[in-house]
């Protein structure tokens, strides 16, 4: 199908690599409608110099809701008030940065730990076991599988075994981010944090074990909004 085609678009799930686009030699514009790139060989791209652009922050909001909103129902049914807890959000990028405001407009402490942005000299970081020491944790990074800021099982067997039962863990970024063998280990003790999940290892071939474990699971549509669809075409168009 893309054999004769000037230009790709595509959003997560076709990966974009050497296998798809070798018999093509008049494309001149690739675009990936997301803001994680784990389904894109930037690289290739970069070799057969092809212009390459995505989506960053397009569906940021719509995350940001997503997290809020499973909060405050948590607090809701656990009676509690949301600005009597702790967050610590990991990656402090476009969905980062809004959650950290949103919570603290909402008199929530919040601490947030993004070592790229650190080594670069940003202020007002936290350590990662600074982090991790909060009531709620939640992962917004983007899934880097090697060099000095990988994020492939970030949140590994010693992080877990450190996690209270009454701890909640949120992901909305990647399943690999999480050691999820482990996770699965501490809540067969029952040692495990309170899960919210919106993604998981091995898409879309998901274990149920972990979804059944979950207390809010959600199939990958944390950003899945209309805005933020809408949004990431037009940065397309504006970049093409």
């Amino acid at each position: 199908q893309v054999a004769e085609a000037d230009v790709l678009l595509v959003r997560s799930v076709t990966q974009v690599n050497e296998v798809l686009l070798k018999h093509n030699r008049r494309i001149n514009f690739v675009g990936s409608a997301t803001i994680g790139l784990d389904h894109v060989d930037t690289d290739y791209l970069r070799r057969r110099q092809i212009p390459f652009a995505n989506a960053p922050g397009c569906n940021a909001q719509s995350v940001v809701e997503h997290v809020i909103s499973a909060l405050v129902i948590l607090a809701e049914r656990q009676n509690y008030r949301l600005s009597d807890r702790s967050v610590g959000v990991i990656g402090r990028g476009q969905i980062g940065s809004r959650l950290v405001t949103a919570l603290s407009s909402l008199g929530v402490t919040v601490k947030a730990n993004d070592p790229p942005k650190q080594s670069q000299g940003e202020q007002g970081l936290a350590e990662l076991e600074e982090v991790l020491a909060c009531d709620i944790v939640s992962l917004h990074v983007p899934l880097v599988t090697d060099g000095a800021h990988a994020t492939y099982q970030l949140i590994n067997a010693e992080h877990l075994k450190q996690f209270k039962p009454s701890k909640v863990l949120i992901n909305t970024s990647r399943g690999e981010v999480i050691d999820e063998r482990a996770l699965q280990q501490q809540l067969d003790r029952a040692r495990g944090p309170l899960l919210v999940l919106d993604v998981y290892k091995g898409e879309p071939r998901i274990d149920p074990v972990t979804v059944n474990s979950c207390l809010f699971a959600t199939p990958h549509i944390a950003g899945y909004s209309l805005e933020g669809r809408t949004k990431g075409t037009e940065m397309l168009y504006q970049a093409f």
